[in-house]
């Protein structure tokens, strides 16, 4: 696996309005509300932390990190803990 397209489809609030998406490579990337992040999610309440989440890719799986202390992450419904 050389890439992957991350796409957020909800929020803590449900399904968002408009898709948001980045697609990550090998070298990885990072997901947040901070201009430097791969994915820049908008989000004006601060839910999302400004380096949420960190996507890493090696040859056969992608894995994605929680980095954020306060919120969860969830990919295809299931929770991803801080520190996971």
């Amino acid at each position: 696996m050389d890439k992957i397209e991350l796409v957020v489809t909800h929020d803590a609030g449900g399904p968002v309005g408009r898709y948001w998406s980045a697609i990550f490579g090998m070298a990885g990337g990072t997901v947040g509300r901070a201009g430097q992040n791969k994915l820049v999610l908008p989000d004006d309440d601060a839910m999302v932390a400004r380096v949420h989440a960190m996507v890493r890719l090696d040859s056969d799986q992608a894995y994605i990190a929680n980095l954020c202390e306060r919120r969860s992450v969830h990919v295809n419904g299931r929770e991803v803990l801080s520190g996971q």
